[in-house]
């Protein structure tokens, strides 16, 4: 226990304590220190966990109705929500990863669609509406019992579809239908065995031995390309990074169903590709036929010009060679010979320069690039590059025309592939062409360079053999191109006769045994987390808001008063206060009497009145308790009631309540007659006495003033217990009479704002307010856990009899 110093009163001598007990109850908490006469507030943290723990703990029942709350839905949602099943299939695309493709097979020009392009066909419409309609997704029935009926369902090709949620209700005896909307008002009516919902676009007769007499079967109807679109959507389509493995996933609650959905998805996507390829193939080998048809015709006009070139020259002089052996063709000079086929390669030049000119106008005025001329020229069939650019044009047109009869141009495949042919028929074949002029126009001036330096007599070449060389040469051009594109004809025919699909189902999707997760499981503990935040929300926005005194911070800071002393609560056992309860509240008052001497001063006598804001705070519990504590140091001490309206401290004493304070101040009793003395040494109490109606005025008679200064003569500790401040006048006239004042707040019962009004009052009074004292404040938790003290430090008694006395709580406190 702290223990008077020094500086106290000369009268003020530490001595021996004395138990007392007294009716307590409550709970509230705030950070205190000690720091000279009174308690002082701590700086207030940043946050301040201390204070919101103590609410929690306070208004736990918040947080158990927070947890009941959220347990109960999270039990509701384990009746609605369903577990969730997941499946998937794997698809192989062939030729996906180029490095490693092979040239074994009769015709692979290049992938029929790129990485994005498959993941688009697969969420495509092409794919996903003839699902929709296989599985008849569009249709969804509110009861699965009833599944039978609803074998034959299908809309009407080509009429509008009404979507919407409908009810089919069978008649009591069997023979008639209704048809409902959703706000139960009737579409139509017939007997089994009609078509049902035909003017709604429904295609459906359903068998009447599926529909059970007096039933109602509820069921929902959406648009297909609704369905489809939104299945696309669910749809989890994953493809590798080198383009291989193309992954299909489905999440739904029936396991069963979402199998069936991606297999129908994975068989058609198949199916789709399959004939893409075909289409591919099929438009390939259209387009080498009309080259075919082209190189051929440029192929007898070849034949034909060199037959008749050599008709007609047939009776002019042929060219002198000299034999080499009998059955031989004439040898001529190298130097000639090389001279002839400069001269023949010039001609040819000259003819191919004109060939791509007339080409690239063509091209020009008709917007694309015809490929078929252009194979037929000899100089392009000499440029490697140029070749297979022309070649890459045929077969990305090819893909083109595949693609197109499946998409729209909008189609994002179909946009790739002609942005393709675009680019390779207006940038880079013509780029190509640009450089082969250049390439020939150089050749021709190297060729007319020699020409010029070479002899007179090599100049004399006749010109029917030069001419004869070229068309030799053209036909054997013509005749190689058209073995080539029939070649490449009749591989195409053969690739689209045994095509075989660019994408193979790898695993099929299989019905799964187990949950992939359970929704119920992850909303139940996402409602009692959103419960149990809900309910410290509500204690913590509870606390904000509460008006009564919590924490001992509301005192000194809002309040403004330091607090002298807090008393701990005290816990009941059979009627009476625990022995360690009751120790903690003998140790708080001999604290409360140390701070109180130290905050009045050492004017003697001590003259003090103790109210309250209202009433239950403890008022009169700690007069009696604090005089006891004054009395243990051996101090003459005077209780004076001074509640004269509901004072009990007859009550707590043992003594009569009459005559009293009222009964001398009305001039009934003498003073003598008032003075009571207890069972405990050195202390007298002063009854409040009669109740009258003129009390308080009463208080204010000189006769009130002569009792004090009486009091002041013999005694040296005077106590004034009055009525609370919130009730009437009296605390007032009774704070003046004795110039100090202690104000008694009680956690989780004084009302802060009440309080406060009332320390406005006092301030335009001489009445000296000394401090607070904080009245029933729980230990052991949060910030009153500092409050109490230590087990086993009691001051007992050891070799004589105890002294202590016990102060008995009677009626209800004041």
């Amino acid at each position: 226990m702290m223990s008077e110093g020094p500086d106290a009163s000369r009268s003020l001598q530490p001595g021996t304590g004395q138990s007392v007990s007294a009716y307590q109850g409550g709970r509230g908490g705030g950070p205190t220190a000690w720091a000279g006469g009174g308690w002082e507030p701590d700086e207030e943290p940043a946050f301040d966990w201390r204070r919101y723990s103590g609410a929690i703990v306070r208004n736990k029942w918040l947080i158990v109705l927070g947890l009941l709350l959220g347990g109960g839905a999270g039990l509701v949602a384990q009746r609605t929500l369903e577990p969730v099943y997941t499946v998937e299939s794997t698809l192989w695309i062939e030729g996906a990863n180029p490095r490693a493709a092979g040239d074994a097979a009769p015709i692979r020009p290049s992938q029929l669609l790129s990485t994005t392009g498959w993941l688009d066909l697969m969420r495509s419409f092409t794919v996903m509406d003839p699902v929709v309609e296989e599985l008849r997704l569009y249709v969804s029935l509110g009861d699965r019992a009833h599944e039978a009926a609803f074998v034959g369902f299908g809309l009407r090709g080509g009429e509008e579809v009404r979507p919407g949620s409908y009810q089919l209700r069978i008649s009591d005896d069997g023979q008639g239908f209704a048809l409902l909307d959703a706000d139960g008002s009737e579409l139509e009516r017939g007997n089994l065995g009609a078509p049902v919902g035909a003017g709604l676009g429904f295609d459906w007769t359903p068998s009447p031995a599926a529909l059970p007499s007096g039933s109602t079967i509820p069921f929902t109807v959406r648009r297909p390309r609704d369905v489809a679109r939104s299945l696309s959507r669910s749809l989890d389509v994953r493809i590798d990074r080198e383009g291989t493995f193309l992954r299909v996933g489905l999440e739904g609650a029936d396991p069963e169903q979402i199998t069936r959905i991606v297999n129908a998805i994975v068989d058609r996507y198949v199916y789709v590709a399959e004939q893409l390829k075909r289409a591919r193939l099929d438009e390939y080998s259209e387009i080498l036929e009309e080259q075919l048809r082209y190189a051929e015709e440029n192929l007898r006009e070849a034949e034909f010009a060199l037959e008749n070139f050599r008709v007609a020259t047939i009776s002019l002089p042929s060219e002198q060679g000299s034999p080499v052996a009998a059955g031989l063709q004439q040898t001529q000079d190298p130097v000639r010979q090389n001279f002839f086929n400069l001269r023949l390669e010039e001609e040819e030049i000259r003819r191919d320069r004109q060939a791509i000119e007339r080409a690239l106008e063509q091209s020009t005025r008709e917007g694309r690039l015809t490929t078929e001329v252009l194979e037929v020229i000899p100089s392009v069939q000499a440029s490697s590059d140029l070749t297979r650019a022309l070649a890459l044009a045929t077969e990305r047109r090819a893909d083109l025309r595949a693609l197109r009869l499946r998409y729209t141009d909008e189609h994002p495949s179909v946009q790739e592939v002609l942005q393709d042919v675009r680019e390779l028929e207006r940038e880079t074949v013509p780029t190509l062409l640009g450089n082969l002029l250049q390439a020939v126009d150089d050749r021709q001036a190297e060729i007319e360079r020699f020409a010029n330096q070479a002899s007179r007599e090599l100049q004399q070449i006749p010109p029917r053999a030069v001419e004869e060389a070229r068309l030799q040469r053209r036909f054997e051009s013509a005749e190689n191109l058209f073995r080539d594109l029939q070649g490449r004809w009749e591989s195409a025919r053969l690739g689209a006769a045994s095509t075989i699909p660019d994408v193979q189902i790898l695993d099929r999707a299989q019905i799964p045994g187990s949950p992939s997760a359970d929704p119920r499981i992850r909303f139940l503990a996402l409602a009692i987390m959103a419960g149990l935040g809900l309910g410290i929300l509500g204690a913590l926005v509870r606390d904000r808001m509460d008006p009564l005194v919590r924490r001992p911070d509301q005192i000194t800071r809002d309040l403004g008063l330091p607090i002298l002393g807090a008393i701990p609560h005290a816990r009941m056992r059979n009627g009476h206060f625990r022995p360690d309860d009751q120790q903690q509240v003998v140790e708080a008052f001999r604290n409360l009497r140390l701070a109180v001497t130290y905050a009045h001063g050492p004017r003697t006598p001590l003259v003090l009145t103790v109210s309250s804001p209202g009433m239950g705070d403890g008022k009169s519990f700690t007069t009696s308790n604090l005089a006891l504590a004054f009395a243990e140091l051996g101090h003459e001490v005077l209780v004076i009631d001074g509640d004269i309206r509901r004072g009990t401290i007859h009550t707590l004493f043992a003594r009569d309540r009459k005559p009293g304070l009222t009964d001398y101040l009305a001039g009934e009793a003498g003073m003598h007659e008032i003075f009571r003395e207890t069972e405990h040494p050195n202390l007298t109490v002063v009854p409040s006495g009669s109740r009258f109606r003129d009390g308080p005025e009463l208080l204010g008679l000189p006769t009130m003033k002569a009792l004090m200064d009486h009091a002041r003569d013999r005694y040296e500790i005077i106590l004034v217990d009055s009525a609370p401040l919130g009730a009437a006048v009296d605390a007032y006239l009774l704070g003046t009479l004795s110039g100090a004042l202690l104000l008694v707040l009680r956690n989780g019962a004084t009302d802060r704002e009440l309080a406060e009004t009332r320390l406005q009052e006092l301030e335009r009074l001489p009445i000296r307010l000394l401090g607070a004292v904080l009245n029933d404040v729980p230990g052991g938790y949060g910030p009153y856990r500092y409050y109490t003290y230590l087990p086993g430090y009691a001051a007992e008694d050891e070799d004589r009899p105890s002294r202590r006395r016990q102060l008995t709580a009677a009626g209800s406190e004041s």
